[in-house]
C-alpha cells in the first residue's frame, strides 16, 4: 500500500472513531432532548435553526473555497501563500459573520414575527432561541478557517478528538436539561451557546500552537482578497440551494402544517445526518488527495480516487442504511418511543435522496478542485433551486407533507446527471468509465442485496425477531453482494491478503 493510500486509511479510521462515539451519543442525546423539550418545542427547536441557518448561505460558499485554497497551497508545499489565504480568509469570515448578524437580527426576526407557525405562548422561548442561535452561527462561521486548516493538513485524528468532545458536552447538556421543571428550550439554547464557545476556544488554541503558517496579520494584497470572493460568488448558487432544500423545506413545512411536522423533520434529518456523517467520513479523508492530485496535475490518480470515493462512499451507506430502511417503525420505537407522525417516511425518501447524492459527492470535490465552479453552480443550482417553489405549488395545491420530498428526489436526479456532464471536459473523466465502475457496479450491488431481507420482511410477522433477521440478512446481503459484484478481482485480493493477516494474528 502506497503512503498515500496509507495516509487515506488511517485518517478514515480516526473519522469513523469519532462517528461511532458520535453517532451512538448523539442518537441518545436526541432522545433524551425529545423527551425533555416535548414534540412541539423540539420542532420549535428544529424550525428555528433552520431559519438561522438560511443566512448562512455566503458562509457556506466561503467554506468551500477556503479549504479549496489552504489544501490547494499545501499541495504545492507554498507556506507563504498558505499563511496569506489563511489570514485573508479569517478577515473575510469575519466580515461574513457580522453581516449574517445583521440580517438574521432585521429579517430574520421579522420573519419569525410574521410569517412562522409558533404558538403565541410559545413566542418569547423562540425569540431567545432565536438569538442564541445567531451568536451560534457567528461562531461557526468564524471557526470555517481554522476547521479547514486541519482537514487541510489531514489531521484528521485532532478532528476527530474534537468533535467527540462537542458531542459529549452535548450529551451533558441533555441530562442537565432534565434537572429543570420549566422553560426546559430557554436553558437548552443558553447551554448549546456555552458548549460552541468552548469548542470554538478548542479549535483556536489548536491551530495557533499547531501550525506555524498561522501568523495574525492585516493582508493588503487585494487580488488574493479577489481571488476568494470571486471563487465564493459561483458557489452561492449551489449554497443558496442547499439552504433552499434543507431550510426552506423545514419552513416550508412549518407554515403548512405546524411545529409538530418540523419535529418529525429534525428526527429524520437526525438519523440522515448520522448515516450520512459514515459516507463523509471516508470522503473528507480521500477529498484534500484528490485537491493535491489536481495541484499537481495528476489526472490519472484523480480519476482512480473519485470512482474509489464514489463507489466505497455508496457501499458504507447501504450497509448502514438498508436496515433502517427496511426497519424504520421498529427502530424508531426502540429509540424514541414517542415518535411524531410522518416520521418514517421522511426518514425512508431522504435516505433514497442521499444514496444519489454520495454518488456524485468527489465530482463536487472535483469541481472544487479545478477552481473553474462557474458553469457548474450556475446550471447545477438553478436546478436545485427549484426544489423550493416546485414544493411551494404542489403543497398549495394540496400535497402531503411527503410530496416535498418526492420533488426533492426527482429533481436531484436531474442535478446527478448535470454534476457528471459539466465535470467531463475539466478534468478529462471518462462518462462510460464513471457510469461503469460507479453508478452500474452500485446499482447492481443495491438491488442484489435487498432480496433476501424484503423476502423476510413481507413473509415473517412484525415483531423483535424479525427486526433482528431483517437486520442480520441486511448485513450479511450487502457484505456478500459487495465482495462478490463490488469489487474488482483485484479489490477481492486485497481483501483477502487483509483478512488472512487479522486471522493469523488473531490465532497467535
Amino acid at each position: 500500500m502506497s503512503e498515500k493510500s496509507l495516509k487515506i486509511a488511517k485518517n478514515t479510521i480516526f473519522l469513523y472513531i469519532r462517528m461511532g462515539i458520535s453517532m451512538i451519543v448523539s442518537l441518545y442525546t436526541s432522545r433524551v432532548v425529545l423527551n425533555a423539550l416535548g414534540v412541539e418545542d423540539f420542532g420549535i427547536w428544529g424550525v428555528i435553526g433552520g431559519l438561522v441557518a438560511m443566512f448562512l448561505f455566503l458562509n457556506n460558499a466561503l467554506s468551500s473555497s477556503t479549504s479549496r485554497f489552504l489544501t490547494f497551497s499545501l499541495g504545492k508545499g507554498d507556506k507563504k501563500e498558505l499563511s496569506e489565504i489563511f489570514n485573508a480568509s479569517l478577515i473575510i469570515h469575519l466580515f461574513v459573520a457580522v453581516i449574517v448578524i445583521f440580517l438574521c437580527e432585521t429579517i430574520g426576526v421579522w420573519f419569525l414575527n410574521h410569517k412562522m407557525v409558533i404558538p403565541g405562548n410559545r413566542m418569547f422561548a423562540a425569540h431567545v432561541v432565536f438569538h442564541f442561535s445567531v451568536v451560534i452561527s457567528a461562531l461557526s462561521i468564524v471557526l470555517v478557517p481554522f476547521n479547514s486548516m486541519i482537514i487541510a493538513h489531514e489531521r484528521m485524528n485532532i478532528f476527530a478528538y474534537l468533535t467527540i468532545s462537542d458531542t459529549l458536552f452535548k450529551l451533558l447538556i441533555a441530562w442537565l436539561l432534565l434537572t429543570f421543571t420549566s422553560n426546559r428550550l430557554i436553558y437548552y439554547a443558553v447551554m448549546m451557546f456555552i458548549v460552541s464557545f468552548i469548542n470554538a476556544l478548542f479549535y483556536f488554541i489548536y491551530c495557533r500552537r499547531r501550525f506555524t503558517e498561522i501568523k495574525f496579520q492585516i493582508i493588503k494584497d487585494t487580488r488574493l482578497y479577489k481571488s476568494l470572493t470571486s471563487f465564493t460568488t459561483w458557489s452561492l448558487f449551489g449554497n443558496l440551494a442547499y439552504v433552499g432544500y434543507t431550510q426552506g423545506l423545514n419552513l416550508l413545512l412549518n407554515i403548512f402544517f405546524g411545529p409538530v411536522v418540523n419535529a418529525a423533520r429534525a428526527i429524520s434529518s437526525q438519523v440522515e445526518q448520522t448515516i450520512r456523517t459514515f459516507t463523509l467520513n471516508f470522503q473528507t479523508a480521500i477529498n484534500p488527495q484528490i485537491i493535491k492530485s489536481y495541484a499537481q496535475r495528476d489526472f490519472e490518480d484523480m480519476h482512480k480516487l473519485i470512482f474509489a470515493s464514489s463507489k466505497y462512499s455508496f457501499f458504507l451507506l447501504l450497509i448502514l442504511s438498508m436496515p433502517v430502511m427496511l426497519e424504520t417503525e421498529q427502530i424508531l420505537i426502540i429509540w424514541l418511543k414517542n415518535v411524531p407522525e410522518y416520521t418514517p417516511s421522511f426518514i425512508r425518501i431522504m435516505l433514497l435522496i442521499i444514496m444519489m447524492e454520495t454518488m456524485s459527492n468527489s465530482i463536487m470535490t472535483s469541481v472544487t478542485a479545478t477552481g473553474n465552479i462557474k458553469v457548474y453552480h450556475s446550471v447545477v443550482g438553478t436546478i436545485l433551486l427549484l426544489i423550493v417553489p416546485i414544493s411551494y405549488l404542489v403543497l398549495k395545491l394540496g400535497g402531503t407533507p411527503l410530496s416535498v420530498f418526492y420533488v426533492y428526489l426527482i429533481i436531484e436526479v436531474l442535478a446527478c446527471m448535470a454534476r457528471i456532464l459539466i465535470i467531463r471536459p475539466m478534468i478529462k473523466l471518462s462518462i462510460k468509465k464513471y457510469l461503469h465502475k460507479v453508478v452500474y457496479v452500485s446499482t447492481r450491488v443495491g438491488i442484489l442485496s435487498c432480496i433476501l431481507p424484503l423476502v423476510l420482511l413481507f413473509l415473517l410477522e412484525g415483531n423483535v425477531y424479525r427486526f433482528i433477521l431483517v437486520t442480520l440478512s441486511s448485513l450479511l446481503s450487502s457484505f456478500g453482494a459487495i465482495y462478490y459484484w463490488g469489487l474488482s478481482i483485484e479489490e477481492r485480493h486485497f481483501v483477502n491478503i487483509k483478512v488472512r493477516n487479522v486471522v493469523t494474528k488473531l490465532k497467535k
